[in-house]
């Protein structure tokens, strides 16, 4: 089954979660460090949220080492897990 690379969550589960290519270098860079030492390359698919929380490292808005809130209503983007609370 195929997974976002940050998230982890699996790409078919749902439509409404948006997916983005790995393209922009930048981007790339940020998911790379969150992700070491897992390989990531622009193949590699992120979820809209975690793309969101990228761009804002890209952009400026928030240190890369800042810790990430809670994606998705249920799945930490830091740690990969689903919460107790998940659907």
């Amino acid at each position: 089954m195929d997974r976002y690379v940050n998230c982890g969550i699996a790409t078919g589960r749902c439509n409404t979660i948006g997916k983005r290519v790995l393209l922009d270098q930048a981007t790339l860079s940020v998911i790379r460090e969150w992700c070491a030492p897992e390989p990531v390359n622009n193949n590699d698919y992120a979820c809209q949220a975690c793309w969101n929380l990228a761009q804002e490292v890209v952009l400026g808005r928030r240190s890369i080492d800042e810790p990430r809130p809670v994606g998705h209503f249920t799945v930490d983007v830091r740690c990969h897990h689903n919460s107790p609370t998940s659907n």
